[in-house]
């Protein structure tokens, strides 16, 4: 698959966890972020920014299934490490 076709598919949202991100403006973290605000439960919604490092940057994922390459997994770590930094 293509670069911009494999991230539409790989970010659609049509059945198990993705059936909890349909939002409409197309962000991932639906049901689940509303649920976790709700029981004040801490909630990082990776999509926007994967999708943009994808796009401005490559591929973060295999061509063949969802499962991210290295350097997917370092842009989460650098995400998430910011994340928990900020007070």
């Amino acid at each position: 698959m293509g670069g911009d076709r494999a991230s539409k598919l790989r970010f659609r949202s049509t059945s198990g966890y993705g059936a909890l991100c349909q939002v409409p403006s197309g962000a991932c973290g639906g049901l689940l972020g509303e649920s976790c605000r709700a029981l004040g439960v801490a909630f990082l919604d990776l999509t926007p920014a994967l999708r943009k490092a994808e796009a401005e940057g490559g591929p973060l994922y295999w061509s063949y299934d969802d499962h991210m390459r290295p350097v997917g997994y370092r842009k989460v770590e650098k995400l998430v490490y910011a994340w928990w930094s900020t007070p």
